[in-house]
């Protein structure tokens, strides 16, 4: 990313081998999820397949729930755009 910007995309085995790993319990907390990426660190990017279209959020592996989940991008769409044009930056504030 131009932004300065790391960001890890997964492959959908790679999605569905978090998912395990995270467990009945996180999944729980986050019903609907779809775990597509993160920052290399402790924070996920997430699709919320509660809505349509689905929000980008970022939820930290620890997270409690979908409460302290924070907006991204509106869409996959506009995540994927901003991606390609490397102006993608991670919002950290609530």
């Amino acid at each position: 990313m131009t932004s300065g910007a790391y960001v890890w995309l997964y492959t959908p085995r790679e999605m569905l081998e978090l998912h395990d790993a995270w467990g009945d319990r996180c999944i729980d907390e986050h019903p609907g999820v779809a775990i597509i990426g993160g920052d290399g660190s402790r924070e996920q990017l997430v699709l919320d397949l509660r809505y349509e279209p689905a929000p980008v959020l970022l939820v930290d592996i620890t997270g409690g729930g979908w409460d302290g989940a924070i907006r991204q991008a509106d869409h996959v769409g506009q995540l994927i755009e901003r991606m390609e044009t490397g102006t993608f930056e991670f919002n950290f504030d609530e």
